[in-house]
Parts: structure tokens; C-alpha cells; sequence
């Protein structure tokens, strides 16, 4: 018997389920993912871009889609918080993994809620994203504050013409 595949609205409804059923550890995961990044651009100068949550990908063939806890796209880096429900799921998960790293090359960290409910969850998280690190190339990573002040300036000044418009 073989699974119909879901199709990616589907998976978009499912993710944004999860994202309203959130579990602990993955509130206190995104809340590390964050320190971790603005560590990341104080100490080391790079910027690892924006952390998407509950990320869908589909295969090629449209036949599986997967859906990932955090996603960093920047450098291609997932991070999975497994709780209960991955228990008994041990080998989609490794098939998923395994999907993600030889056709998108995305290296998937797991973790589970316990670790991220620990003090020294925040210092994995930043092990994890300069590991991966270590293998990308650095151009493309520097991390310029100027122009992010000049970029969130810019949005701002955008919102308040917005508003402005509207009254």
C-alpha cells in the first residue's frame, strides 16, 4: 500500500499548525537561535541571515514534503526539536535527513525538548551554526551594521509613509 503524497498546501496548513502548537522547547529553541545570531555577528562579523520556522521543502518529484522546525537559508542549516511524536519516528526521520542533505545539501541538527529546556542549549545552538560554518565559504556572510541600521531605517520610514497614507 503506498502513501498518496501531500500536496504542499497541505503541508503549508500543517506547518502553520505547528506553529501555533508550539512546544516548549521549540519557543526556547527560536529564543537561542536569536542570541545565537546576534552573537554570531558581534564575535565573529557574519551574519547568517534569517531563521525561518516550521520551513516546508518538497521534493522534486513532489512525491514528499518535509517540514522543518527552524531553517537558516543562508547556510542551508536545519535544526529539529524532537519531542514525543519523533520517538517512534526514528526512521522517516533519518529518511528525511537524508533527502535534505543529498539533494538540497542541508545538514540537519536534532535535538531534543529536554536539551533545549537546558541552560547550555544556547552554546550547542552556536556550536552547531559554526560548525557548519567551518564548510561554507565566508564571502557573502560578512556582516555590515551600517547597513542594517540603513535597511531596518529604510523599513521604518516605508511603515510610517505607509501609515501616513492611510489617515
Amino acid at each position: 500500500m503506498s502513501r498518496r503524497p501531500i500536496k504542499r498546501s497541505q503541508m503549508n496548513r500543517y506547518a502553520a499548525m505547528n506553529l501555533r502548537k508550539r512546544t516548549d522547547g521549540e519557543a526556547a529553541a527560536e529564543k537561542a537561535l536569536y542570541q545565537a545570531r546576534a552573537y554570531i555577528r558581534k564575535s565573529h562579523s557574519l551574519d547568517i541571515g534569517e531563521i525561518v520556522t516550521q520551513h516546508v521543502i518538497q521534493s522534486r518529484s513532489k512525491k514528499h514534503s518535509y517540514i522543518f522546525d527552524f531553517y537558516l537559508p543562508r547556510i542551508t542549516l536545519a535544526i529539529e526539536i524532537d519531542g514525543e511524536c519523533h520517538r517512534n519516528r526514528g526512521e522517516y526521520d533519518k529518511h528525511r535527513d537524508e533527502y535534505a542533505q543529498d539533494s538540497r545539501d542541508i545538514e540537519t541538527k536534532r535535538f531534543t525538548n529536554s536539551e533545549a529546556l537546558q541552560s547550555d542549549f544556547r552554546d550547542k545552538i552556536r556550536k552547531a551554526i559554526l560548525d557548519r560554518l567551518q564548510g561554507k565559504p565566508r564571502k557573502g556572510l560578512e556582516y555590515d551594521p551600517e547597513a542594517e541600521t540603513k535597511r531596518r531605517e529604510f523599513i521604518e520610514l516605508s511603515y510610517r509613509k505607509e501609515r501616513h497614507l492611510r489617515s
